[in-house]
């Protein structure tokens, strides 16, 4: 069946919307998952990724969403790697996960840098075959 909730899962806020019924004692905050590609399944701390679909549980204090998110994903999420593709923070927390990743991301010019483009996320099919 289709997952309504994985064709909308690309706007952040459709997906924050999402943990309205979310754990009040979970340590994580719906705001960091949503940023990070999850939304809410709605049975207990579980969430799923939008793009790789990818689910998470039992969170713990100190855990980060995107940390978790790059950690878990068998493949490359192309969301994580979009993203990676110009926020520096989001990119030193995974790079500390996988320090190897960084090798394969070249921006093509400053132009395309700051639109978030880069030689590693072009073509997306190639990411399923790491």
């Amino acid at each position: 069946t289709l997952n309504l909730k994985l064709l909308q899962g690309d706007c952040p806020y459709a997906r924050f919307q999402t943990f309205q019924a979310w754990p009040p004692s979970s340590p994580v905050r719906p705001r960091d998952l949503a940023q990070a590609g999850l939304f809410y399944e709605g049975q207990e701390d579980r969430v799923q990724c939008f793009c790789c679909g990818i689910q998470l549980s039992q969170w713990v204090s100190g855990d980060d969403p995107w940390t978790e998110h790059s950690k878990y994903s068998r493949n490359w999420c192309g969301f994580t790697v979009c993203v990676l593709a110009t926020p520096r923070p989001v990119f030193d927390r995974i790079h500390l996960v996988h320090p190897g990743f960084s090798a394969g991301i070249h921006p093509l010019n400053p132009a395309r840098r700051n639109m978030g483009f880069s030689k590693r996320i072009l073509d997306h099919r190639s990411l399923r075959a790491l």
